[in-house]
């Protein structure tokens, strides 16, 4: 499980996908509010890059699972 803070006040839901080392979109949600969890425990251990899309920005991030 992984928690997922983000600084939305505004009640705007927010895109939020993760994609593995080859692009291909293996989790995908909306969020709503500050403070979020994600499961992850479908995913296998290695390198994702998560991407967080408002109707102003887009934010990504590398994220690395272990096991």
């Amino acid at each position: 499980r992984m928690r997922l803070l983000t600084n939305e006040e505004s009640g705007e839901k927010i895109r939020l996908s993760v994609r593995d080392i080859t692009g291909r979109i293996v989790y995908e949600t909306e969020l709503a509010g500050k403070e979020n969890h994600l499961d992850v425990s479908q995913l296998s251990a290695g390198t994702y890059v998560l991407s967080a899309i408002t109707s102003e920005n887009n934010y990504q991030a590398k994220v690395v699972i272990t096991r």
